[in-house]
């Protein structure tokens, strides 16, 4: 027999789907609200999640699901399955190692169902499915973001962009810096460097790139509407956020990685990412 286990919180699409997709199953079982915070302590703070046997009542008493739903409260019931499928993520991975210590046959899916620790923390290359281009004055203004960037102090990542509009240099050139004093790391450290890269990456004392151009927009009282970004390594998440909102059009960069949503919310917000390639 062959089941589905999985940490079942709030109904949507993703849990829906993946339950239809994943086959032939026998019954599906929600694990038990307790059981998951333990997995992930985390979990306690998320005021969506409804309790495993809310859940299990939900969907026992609808038509979302074919197969039997049950709360897994007693572990022994597993005995009865052969075979086992669940969501590739966190918790899925702990519960495996926890309960069923590799004495059974468990498939794990690649669907997205939540942010967990694991997918928030991934670093996706942000080098593939985008707009490229190799015209001079692109390669120009990232040559000399680079340029600029080689001056940041930043030990962790030296960072440089620009702000163009309609083919003119709006705001120059500047580089990620540390405040209030460009060399705070000299002397308290760098938060970052407790950290690997892409993980923790709003625990720091430097000042990006992106939001000193919009910081330095606001106070020339500069509208960024239909202007241009070139940056040379792909925003992070909070960056992100703040060109997507800003009015900037256009995102041009040369190298780097996407954390978290930060290509999403450049995509949403209809912001063209385009990389400049030699």
């Amino acid at each position: 027999m062959r089941a589905a286990i999985l940490y079942f919180p709030v109904i949507h699409n993703g849990y829906l789907n993946f339950i239809a997709e994943i086959g032939n199953v026998d019954s599906v079982f929600v694990i038990e609200s307790s059981t998951a915070i333990e997995l992930e302590p985390s979990l306690r703070k998320d005021v969506r999640a409804l309790k495993s046997d809310q859940m299990v009542s939900l969907l026992s008493g609808s038509s979302l699901i074919e197969c039997d739903v049950y709360e897994l409260t007693d572990l022994s019931i597993l005995d009865g399955y052969n075979d086992f499928v669940m969501p590739d993520e966190e918790i899925s991975h702990e519960f495996f190692k926890r309960f069923l210590d590799n004495k059974k046959s468990v498939e794990f899916v690649s669907v997205f169902l939540r942010w967990d620790k694991k997918k928030s923390l991934k670093e996706t290359e942000a080098v593939e499915n985008f707009a490229i281009t190799s015209l001079e004055f692109d390669r120009k203004m990232i040559l000399a973001c680079k340029k600029e960037a080689s001056r940041s102090g930043d030990w962790w990542r030296q960072v440089g962009g620009c702000i163009v509009k309609n083919g003119t240099l709006m705001l120059p050139a500047v580089h990620n810096i540390h405040v209030p004093r460009p060399d705070q790391a000299y002397y308290d450290g760098d938060p970052r460097s407790s950290f690997r890269a892409g993980k923790n990456v709003e625990l720091g004392t430097a000042l990006h790139v992106e939001l000193n151009l919009i910081a330095m927009a606001a106070e020339v009282g500069l509208s960024l509407s239909g202007t241009h970004l070139y940056v040379t390594t792909f925003p992070c998440p909070w960056c992100a956020k703040a060109i997507a909102y800003s009015g900037i059009e256009r995102v041009y960069f040369e190298e780097g990685y996407a954390v978290l949503d930060a290509q999403t919310i450049l995509e949403a917000n209809g912001v063209e990412i385009v990389r400049v390639i030699k």
